[in-house]
């Protein structure tokens, strides 16, 4: 209990961080989440990303998971222990991917600065249509040794 409070104060910059985590352990309410998640998105009746939805979300999928035959959630478990033994579909990995791409990135960009003394410099551009409401993102990567950034300044 100390811990954790003297932990929480102190410096960020004393604060040990945690390794990024790229697998996971899947569970039925995660699998159902991935698969219903228009059917969710639609019975929470709001925006995506607005703060009812938000407040809704967890309800929805509770009432969505509660509303399932004993079959389907039984096939959801058997999904999850699939999904974590090799590899969930490309949709799925590719909505992890958007979620998790500017963390690892800025995590693999301070590991690499830090032990290697690499600069990786990536840039990112964003595209919004408003219409549908839709978000793409295009990644572009640059690495750049310290020794090399040296010489070419001194040159």
């Amino acid at each position: 209990m100390y811990r954790d409070w003297l932990y929480n104060r102190r410096s960020e910059k004393t604060r040990k961080k945690k390794a990024s985590k790229l697998g996971q352990k899947w569970t039925s309410r995660m699998v159902i989440e991935q698969l219903r998640k228009e059917e969710i998105i639609e019975k929470t009746g709001a925006m995506p990303g607005s703060k009812t939805f938000i407040e809704r979300y967890q309800t929805t999928l509770t009432a969505v998971m509660a509303g399932l035959s004993k079959e389907e959630l039984e096939e959801a478990q058997n999904t999850a222990i699939e999904w974590s033994a090799k590899t969930p579909p490309a949709a799925v990995q590719a909505d992890f991917a958007k979620k998790k791409a500017p963390g690892l990135m800025k995590d693999l960009v301070s590991k690499l600065w830090k032990q290697a003394g690499v600069d990786l410099r990536c840039r990112s551009v964003e595209t919004f249509n408003k219409n549908n409401k839709t978000r793409q993102r295009y990644w572009s990567a640059v690495l750049v040794l310290r020794s090399a950034v040296f010489s070419s300044c001194s040159k």
